[in-house]
C-alpha cells in the first residue's frame, strides 16, 4: 500500500470522526468508575481471533456486560467472566499490558485467570482507544489461618485434642497441612487430631496449601498418671504388738496418678511387709518404706514392735525373808506383768540341801536359809524370796528346874526337872539327853528321862541337851 492510499484512508477516518454526534463522544469519554491514567503511547498489541458466532451468542446470554469507556477500571475475582460493551463503535483490536497472563480476551469476552492488575486496551477503527484497568482478586486464596486454641496450652497423655483451623476470608478455599515439631511427643493427623505420646513440648503448625499461611499452638504434654508424691495413712512412729499386723495404705498425688508401689522393710528380721501389710517377726524397730515405681517418690513410717505377751516383770506373793517350818511347805504364787503377759516359770533354789522347790511349792530339807527364785521363760524376768527354814518344833532353849535342891545323898536317885522353850503355837519336841561330868560321883540311870543316882561324895555337873543342841547344866553335890 503506497503513501497516497494511506493518506486517503486517514483523511476518511478523520472525517467520519468529525461527523459523530457530540453526545456520543461524551459517552465514550465519560468514565463510569473512578478515573485512572490512560496508557500513553502504543502498548504491545495482541489481536485476538474472533470466536464462532454460536459461541459468542452463548456467552452473551450467560455473562454480564461492562460498558467500556475511554479510561475506566473494574475489580473482578479470579474466574469471573464478563463481556465488554462498546456501543456502535467497532473494535479493531484488544491488547493486554501483561500479554494476557492475568486475563484472556475473546472478542471482548474477558475471563479473569490470576490475581493481579492488568490494563486492557481496546483500539477502535476510528483510531481512538479505551483503557480498562482490571484488578483481579482471588477470594479463594487464604489471607490468614487461625486455630481455635490459644497460642500455648497443656495436654495430658491419654487424651486427644481436635484442632480446628479457620480460613480468612470466608470465601477461602485451601487444603491444610498439619505438622508436629516432635512426633515422639505429640503427633497430628491430616485432620488436625493431636495425639500425645510422651511428656514434653511440641508445636503443632497448620499451613495453607495455597498461600502458605500459618498458625501454630505450643503444647506442653503432661502425664497426670505419673505420681508427683505419695503419702501413707500412718506417719511418724507406730507401735504395734507382736501378735498384730498393720495395714499401710499409700495415697498417690495427684488423684489421677497411677503406679505400682514398692514396699520395703529396713529390718526383715523385725518385720516384713507385703502389699502394705506389716507382719511383725520379733520385738524391735523397722522402717517401712513405700516407693512409687513411676517417679520414685516415697514415704515411710517407723514401726516399733512390742510384745504384750512378753513379761516385763514378775512378783511373788511372798517377799523379803519368810520363815518356814521344817515340817511344812510354802506355796509361792507368781504374778507376771503386764496382765496380758504369758510365760512358763522356772523355779530354782540356791541351796537344795536346805529347801527345794517344785511348781512354786517349797519343800524344806533342813533348817537353814535358801533363796527361791522364779524366772520367766520369756523375757528372763526374775523374782526371789529368802526362805529361813526353821524346826518350829525344836526347843529354842531349855532350863533345868530344882536348882534349890543342889544336894543329894549317896545312894539316893533323883529325876531332874526341866522346862523346854520353843515357838509359840507349836508342840515342842522333848528329845533330851542327860549327862554327868563325874559318873563316879553321880551316875546317869536314864539319860532320856534325866534319872541320876548318887554314888560317892563329891560334886558333879548335870547337863541336859536337846536334839537340836540347846543345853542347860546344873552342879549337884553328893553327900553321905
Amino acid at each position: 500500500m503506497n503513501k497516497r492510499i494511506i493518506k486517503l484512508m486517514v483523511l476518511l477516518i478523520v472525517c467520519l470522526a468529525m461527523t459523530f454526534p457530540a453526545a456520543m463522544m461524551e459517552e465514550i469519554e465519560a468514565p463510569i468508575e473512578e478515573q485512572v491514567i490512560a496508557l500513553e503511547g502504543d502498548d504491545a498489541e495482541a489481536i485476538v481471533s474472533e470466536p464462532e458466532e454460536a459461541e459468542l451468542a452463548a456467552d452473551a446470554a450467560q455473562v454480564p456486560t461492562y460498558r467500556l469507556m475511554v479510561n475506566c477500571n473494574k475489580k473482578v475475582n479470579v474466574g469471573d467472566v464478563f463481556q465488554l460493551e462498546h456501543g456502535n463503535f467497532k473494535i479493531l483490536s484488544y491488547s493486554s499490558s501483561d500479554n494476557w497472563a492475568l486475563a484472556d480476551c475473546y472478542n471482548g469476552l474477558i475471563t479473569a485467570k490470576k490475581a493481579g492488575v492488568t490494563k486492557i486496551t481496546a483500539r477502535f477503527t476510528n483510531g481512538r482507544r479505551a483503557v480498562l484497568t482490571l484488578t483481579i482478586v482471588d477470594d479463594s486464596l487464604p489471607t490468614r489461618v487461625s486455630l481455635d486454641q490459644p497460642a500455648s496450652l497443656r495436654l495430658d497423655v491419654g487424651k486427644t485434642l481436635q484442632l480446628k483451623a479457620k480460613l480468612y476470608p470466608s470465601t477461602t478455599q485451601s487444603d491444610l497441612i498439619w505438622k508436629s515439631s516432635a512426633d515422639g511427643i505429640a503427633s497430628v493427623d491430616a485432620n488436625g487430631l493431636v495425639t500425645p505420646h510422651n511428656v514434653g513440648a511440641a508445636t503443632i503448625t497448620v499451613t495453607t496449601a495455597r498461600g502458605n499461611k500459618q498458625d501454630s499452638v505450643k503444647l506442653t504434654i503432661t502425664d497426670s498418671t505419673v505420681p508427683t508424691g505419695i503419702s501413707l495413712n500412718k506417719s511418724g512412729t507406730v507401735k504395734i504388738d507382736l501378735s498384730q499386723t498393720i495395714s499401710l495404705i499409700a495415697t498417690l498425688k495427684p488423684a489421677s496418678a497411677s503406679s505400682d508401689i514398692l514396699w520395703k522393710s529396713s529390718a526383715t528380721g523385725i518385720a516384713t511387709v507385703s502389699d502394705g501389710v506389716v507382719y511383725p517377726i520379733r520385738v524391735g524397730t523397722a522402717i517401712i518404706t513405700a516407693t512409687t515405681a513411676r517417679g520414685n517418690y516415697s514415704d515411710k513410717v517407723k514401726v516399733v514392735i512390742s510384745d504384750k505377751s512378753m513379761p516385763t516383770g514378775i512378783t511373788l506373793n511372798k517377799s523379803g525373808t519368810v520363815k518356814l517350818d521344817l515340817y511344812a511347805t510354802l506355796r509361792l504364787i507368781p504374778t507376771i506383768k503386764p496382765a496380758s503377759a504369758e510365760s512358763d516359770i522356772i523355779w530354782s533354789s540356791n541351796a537344795t540341801g536346805i529347801a527345794t522347790v517344785r511348781n512354786g511349792v517349797v519343800y524344806p530339807v533342813k533348817a537353814g536359809t535358801a533363796t527361791i527364785t522364779a524366772t520367766t521363760v520369756r523375757g528372763n524376768k526374775r523374782a526371789s524370796v529368802k526362805v529361813n527354814v526353821l524346826d518350829m518344833r525344836a526347843p529354842t532353849s531349855i532350863r533345868i528346874r530344882g536348882e534349890s535342891k543342889k544336894t543329894i545323898h549317896v545312894g539316893a536317885t533323883r529325876t531332874m526337872g526341866y522346862t523346854v522353850y520353843g515357838y509359840k503355837g507349836y508342840t515342842i519336841r522333848k528329845n533330851l539327853t542327860w549327862t554327868s561330868d563325874y559318873p563316879s560321883v553321880l551316875r546317869v540311870v536314864d539319860s532320856k528321862k534325866g534319872i541320876f543316882r548318887a554314888v560317892s561324895p563329891g560334886r558333879a555337873r548335870v547337863t541336859v541337851t536337846t536334839d537340836n543342841g540347846k543345853k542347860d547344866s546344873f552342879l549337884l553335890r553328893v553327900v553321905k
